[in-house]
C-alpha cells in the first residue's frame, strides 16, 4: 500500500526467492511437484505479471483466487504442515510476481520522464507561437 524505492523492491524479490527456493528444499513428493509444477509454471508466468501490470487488484483478492484451486487438494490429502507450506509457497511465488511488476513499473516511469519532459517543453514552446502569432497577427 505504502510507496516504495526500487531498491527496496529488489530487495524483496531477493527475499522471495529465496523463500519459495526454500519451500521448495522442504518440500517432497507431491508437494514438491505441486509447487515446482503448478504454483511455478502458473504464477511465475509472463501472463501472470502482465494481468499485475494491467489489472489494479488487491493483493488479498489475488492471493485469495489463487488459493483457490488448491482448496480440495489440500483438505483431501494435506498435512497441516503440508497445507503451510504449500500456501506460503503460492503466497510467495505471487507476491513475488506483485514485487516483480512493481519494479517494471517503477522502471517504466523512470524511462517515460525524459520524453514527458521533452514534449511537454515543445507542446508550452508552440503554446507561446501561437500566441504570439494571435497577438501581433490580430492587429492587422
Amino acid at each position: 500500500g505504502e510507496p516504495l524505492l526500487i531498491e527496496d523492491l529488489a530487495g524483496r524479490r531477493e527475499e522471495l526467492q529465496k523463500e519459495l527456493a526454500e519451500f521448495t528444499k522442504q518440500s517432497e513428493g507431491w508437494l514438491r511437484e505441486e509447487i515446482e509444477e503448478r504454483i511455478v509454471k502458473e504464477f511465475l508466468t509472463t501472463s501472470f505479471l502482465l494481468r499485475q501490470i494491467l489489472k489494479r487488484e488487491p493483493l488479498t483478492t489475488l492471493l485469495a483466487e489463487a488459493r483457490e484451486p488448491f482448496k480440495e487438494r489440500l483438505r483431501r490429502v494435506a498435512t497441516p504442515e503440508e497445507r503451510t507450506l504449500l500456501l506460503n509457497a503460492l503466497e510467495a511465488a505471487v507476491t513475488l510476481r506483485r514485487v516483480d511488476a512493481l519494479i517494471y513499473l517503477h522502471r517504466a516511469m523512470r524511462i517515460w520522464i525524459a520524453p514527458h519532459v521533452i514534449s511537454t517543453s515543445i507542446m508550452l514552446a508552440l503554446m507561446v507561437v501561437h500566441i504570439i502569432q494571435v497577438v501581433f497577427f490580430s492587429q492587422r
